[in-house]
């Protein structure tokens, strides 16, 4: 749940920062404009899978970059984050 929505945040935020309309979403993202409008409104948990919200960040134009390793040795458990670009 912490990655979909923080998937959903940044395309929220990408939409937002270029003034997109609801049905130019929709044209990009190969969607239906009342699927943008539950994407953008948070209702995603049923809709729209990780690997979905993924796919729909690379349709904006972004790189999704998933990395894989050991925990640090001085922390008790492994954690799961999703970090800004590099």
């Amino acid at each position: 749940m912490l990655v979909c929505a923080e998937l959903l945040r940044r395309i929220c935020a990408i939409v937002e920062a270029r003034k997109m309309s609801q049905g130019e979403v929709a044209q990009v993202l190969g969607l239906a404009q009342p699927d943008v409008s539950a994407l953008l409104r948070g209702k995603f948990l049923r809709r729209f899978s990780t690997e979905r919200l993924m796919r729909l960040l690379l349709a904006l134009g972004q790189d999704v970059e998933i990395v894989v390793r050991p925990k640090a040795r001085g922390r008790a458990a492994a954690r799961l984050s999703v970090g800004p670009a590099v």
